[in-house]
Order: structure tokens, then C-alpha cells, then sequence
């Protein structure tokens, strides 16, 4: 488990195509791929989008009402909806919610992705660019 003062530290530009790796874990923004060094591991898009949202917020807590919005848009969803596939992506990743070394719930506000994320590569853009200068100075 994570120490719960110790939270990650990388902001990821939303428009950043980057290969970002945490834990045993890859996930490649573009083309949403999520796997480990022997498989992919096959998820519904919808928990796809959750992971890198979360991804690109890492450290901050990101609202149910800022996931909804953006990986529902603007299909009506109750929390259930939410509940359910972060379950899904809490087995895929073998994260316990009660001691989480990936995703923290943070009770009736939202989730919160707390492991180191590095950013492992990326396309060679702009802002790409911007991003790994950001994580390697640790500033955001």
C-alpha cells in the first residue's frame, strides 16, 4: 500500500499522447491500451477513460461529477454506473480498496490515483515535450 501522505506528482496534459507507466503497469493514452510486461489486459472503454482520467489528474482528487461528465458526456448515469467500473478497473489493476495502492476512493467527493506515475514515452510533440520536462522537474 501507498503511504496515504505519499501521492503522485505528474500532471499529464489532457492532449498528451504519452506511454505512462505505474506499479507492473503500462498504459498507453493513445490508442488506450492497458498492460503488463506479458499481456494486455482487456477492459470496457468507459473504465478505460476513468484510468486515464484519473491518470492525468494523478495525486489530485478528481470528482464523480468530473468523471461522469467527461467518460459518460452526456448520458444521464447513476453512481452505480461509476461504482461498478471502478470495481472493474480496481480487479484489473488488483487494487484493494480498503488499503489502495492505485486508486483511493475520498468519500463522497470522488477518486484519487495515488502510485508514482512516470511518463515512460510519448509521441514527439509539443506538448508532449512539455509534459516530461514538467515530471522530470517535478513541477506542474
Amino acid at each position: 500500500m501507498q503511504d496515504p501522505g505519499h501521492t503522485a506528482d505528474v500532471h499529464i496534459h489532457p492532449s498528451a499522447t504519452s506511454v505512462l507507466r505505474f506499479g507492473r503497469f503500462t498504459f498507453d493514452r493513445q490508442n488506450r491500451i492497458l498492460s503488463t510486461e506479458s499481456e494486455e489486459i482487456m477492459l470496457p472503454p468507459r473504465v478505460l477513460g476513468i484510468l486515464d482520467l484519473l491518470l492525468e489528474r494523478a495525486g489530485s482528487v478528481v470528482t464523480k461529477q468530473t468523471i461522469m461528465a467527461s467518460v459518460w458526456h452526456d448520458a444521464t448515469v447513476c453512481d452505480t454506473s461509476l461504482t461498478e467500473a471502478v470495481s472493474l478497473l480496481r480487479q484489473a489493476l488488483g487494487d484493494d480498496p480498503k488499503q489502495p495502492d492505485y486508486v483511493q476512493t475520498v468519500h463522497r467527493r470522488g477518486y484519487r490515483f495515488v502510485a508514482p506515475v512516470v511518463v515512460a514515452g510519448s509521441v514527439d510533440t509539443a506538448s508532449d515535450r512539455q509534459v516530461q520536462r514538467v515530471a522530470a522537474d517535478g513541477q506542474t
